[in-house]
């Protein structure tokens, strides 16, 4: 019997302890799952916040190329969920910066993108569309085709400022094509008001063979440049129509002094390219009608903080 007992007591202890190592190896995987579950808790926390910064940052850029984000509006905020967004432009040390921050529980991230803006004063031709057979000219007569932008980010015009002040100056001609007269406007600055000329046409603007005209030209239809013709100024191109410049063989003329800003193809017809000369105080004088964004917006490298 006292064989029996002491089996008896070591079996009881042997159980006991294999009781007491269960429930530590229970414990222990609890504490595993529960670290497991807040490392995996935290580490989505931390995507969400990525994903929303990065989000932002692409609703930023279009907010700015649109121009309903500038530094002087206050920041912009998206909430998902439990993830916030913050985004703003601003000034760092004299550096835009496009700013995204967001957030999701104890995680956040935040992105600086450079925002770097061409002025309108700086190109020569700005289309939408394509440039083809065209050379451009800087200030001093050299060739300098960088002033030629074509497939560009299309800048907003405070049009209806345009046409008013082409309605004030009676600049306003109504038909299908308006062809205007040798020494049109007399000079790009109203001499009676100091304002610069602005026409705005309604239908197709076509300068004739030698002419000379003056001012910035806002026109809704296309646009046609005869041979030996002038535009002292700026054409706009409203809609997606071309403007198209012709090239005499025996008279490789300048067909713009200024500048072109056009929604849609910019062409030189003829034999050889067609020239235009850069001229910055005509294109800055339209760049005072620009509104909001666009005109050859451009971001750098995302900053991950």
């Amino acid at each position: 019997m006292k064989v029996f007992n002491d089996e008896r007591g070591f079996w009881s202890a042997y159980v006991l302890i294999f009781v007491v190592t269960l429930a530590l190896m229970g414990m222990g995987a609890a504490m595993l799952i529960r670290n497991e579950g807040v490392s995996i808790s935290k580490t989505a926390e931390k995507i969400q916040a990525d994903y929303a910064a990065e989000s932002g940052v692409y609703f930023g850029i279009n907010a700015i190329e649109k121009g309903t984000l500038t530094e002087d509006d206050n920041q912009i905020s998206l909430n998902y969920g439990n993830t916030y967004s913050s985004i703003s432009l601003i000034d760092d040390n004299g550096q835009e910066k496009l700013r995204v921050e967001s957030s999701n529980g104890n995680s956040s991230t935040t992105i600086y993108v450079n925002v770097s803006t061409g002025s309108l004063a700086d190109q020569g031709i700005i289309s939408a569309g394509s440039i083809s057979n065209i050379t451009a000219l800087d200030e001093s007569g050299n060739t300098d085709n960088t002033l030629l932008v074509p497939g560009a980010d299309m800048p907003t015009i405070d049009v209806n400022a345009l046409r008013s002040l082409a309605q004030s100056q009676s600049h306003d001609p109504t038909g299908a094509t308006f062809s205007p007269p040798d020494g049109y406007c007399g000079s790009f600055i109203n001499s009676s008001t100091g304002e610069v000329n602005v026409t705005y046409v309604t239908g197709n603007l076509s300068v004739g063979y030698g002419r000379t005209v003056y001012g910035i030209f806002v026109v809704e239809g296309s646009v046609t440049l005869s041979s030996r013709s002038d535009v002292q100024g700026v054409i706009y191109c409203i809609n997606s129509n071309s403007v198209t410049m012709n090239r005499s063989l025996f008279f490789p003329s300048v067909r713009v002094h200024g500048g072109v800003v056009a929604n849609g193809d910019v062409v030189g017809s003829g034999l050889g390219n067609v020239t235009i000369q850069h001229n910055s105080t005509y294109m800055e004088a339209f760049e005072s009608f620009k509104i909001g964004g666009g005109g050859n917006v451009t971001f750098g490298n995302w900053e991950y903080q």
